[in-house]
């Protein structure tokens, strides 16, 4: 591949452009000419965006944040910072793989790039990255702490898939005036007793948020059973990865968060 050079004001920046696999997107590489430790890589989900207008717009990113590398370029017309690169997210992962035993093999990766393609539609919303990745390269659930992720539609007989017990939230009757389920939240782990670990997809990172029923006190809106755990799937599963298999340290985190414990 062949790199393109661009002129921004009197300095020249390569680009070059590389697909990347399972996922429809196009990861973006700009560096100065002069000196290449100042790059950038941007994951962009619409080739069709990538024109000298966008680099020049993400080399003035750069030039104003310090070279942050990781970016996405989505649908609109300004850049967006991220936490981590898709390859980083494909990294862990594969951590989580090793971890659990468990790898989609690559044949079976389209059919489950197809569920994942179809949660969306029902959803109406684009998942997480770091939650497709999880899903193509360890297995349709039964993975991670305590009970395990949930399948993505199908119910098995030891867990609901993601779609049943998102519809069962949606229309769930707590016997209080004011339950109503956010429709971007989405429960993809229970912990027991009603406790559930739920992704923002309207978050690009996908913050991880913590639904705990038991905690609904008469007078008090059901939202103080909600509240957020993490800023991001990413970091939600290295506290996990990097402590005990049964997730003892996410549990505690959880309810530090929350000031429940100290």
């Amino acid at each position: 591949m062949i790199a393109k050079t661009l002129l921004v004001g009197d300095r020249y920046y390569n680009w070059l452009v590389m697909d990347k696999q399972p996922f429809d997107y196009q990861e973006l590489k700009i560096w100065q000419a002069e000196d290449n430790q100042k790059e950038l890589i941007v994951d962009v989900f619409d080739r069709s965006t990538i024109t000298p207008n966008m680099v020049h717009k993400m080399v003035e990113s750069g030039l104003n944040n310090a070279w942050a590398t990781r970016w996405r370029w989505l649908s609109g017309e300004e850049p967006i910072r991220g936490y981590y690169s898709l390859e980083e997210e494909r990294a862990l992962a594969g951590q989580v793989s090793q971890r659990m035993k468990k790898r989609v093999p690559s044949i079976e990766r389209a059919g489950e790039m197809t569920q994942l393609r179809t949660l969306e539609e029902y959803l109406e919303m684009p998942l997480p990255t770091m939650f497709q990745q999880l899903y193509l390269y360890v297995s349709d659930g039964d993975f991670g702490p305590d009970y395990g992720f949930f399948p993505l539609l199908e119910d098995t007989k030891e867990r609901f898939s993601v779609w049943t017990v998102y519809q069962d939230m949606r229309e769930a009757d707590m016997q209080e005036y004011d339950w109503e389920w956010p429709d971007h939240l989405i429960p993809f782990l229970h912990w027991g007793t009603n406790i559930y670990s739920c992704i923002d997809c309207q978050s690009l990172e996908g913050s991880v948020w913590v639904l705990d029923t038991n905690l609904k006190e008469t007078r008090k809106h059901w939202k103080e059973c909600v509240w957020k755990h993490t800023e991001t799937l990413y970091e939600w599963m290295k506290i996990w990865l990097d402590a005990d298999d049964y997730g003892r340290a996410l549990w505690l985190d959880m309810y530090r968060k929350k000031g429940l414990i100290g």
